[in-house]
């Protein structure tokens, strides 16, 4: 019975991790593309750097709208990152099939 709590203890800290994983990269990402100019390739470059860094597998980043150069001063801008916690499960994924998301949405400068 301890090693089943024990292994869920890591498995829900682990899940915590890649939620605050997700948030500073959405947030991150965000904020390169509501500065004017700003690219689909940057966001995506920024997010995946701090995933990466991290050490976050097999996520999806979603923006809206689709590209941020399109944007005008004061619209908002969202970067949504979508993850397969299975993938990511430091414990063994005692919560199977869990998808993971966190959206930021800024308002463009």
């Amino acid at each position: 019975m301890f090693i089943l709590v024990f292994i869920a203890t890591i498995d829900v800290c682990g899940m915590f991790h890649v939620q605050q994983s997700l948030e500073v990269a959405a947030y991150e990402g965000a904020r390169v593309g509501i500065v004017p100019n700003a690219s689909v390739e940057n966001v995506e470059f920024q997010c995946q750097t701090i995933l990466d860094a991290q050490g976050i597998e097999s996520y999806t980043v979603t923006l809206s709208p689709s590209d941020p150069s399109t944007l005008s001063v004061e619209d908002y801008f969202t970067v949504t990152i979508d993850v397969n916690f299975d993938a990511n499960a430091f414990g063994g994924g005692l919560y199977g099939g869990k998808v993971l998301s966190r959206s930021v949405t800024l308002q463009a400068e």
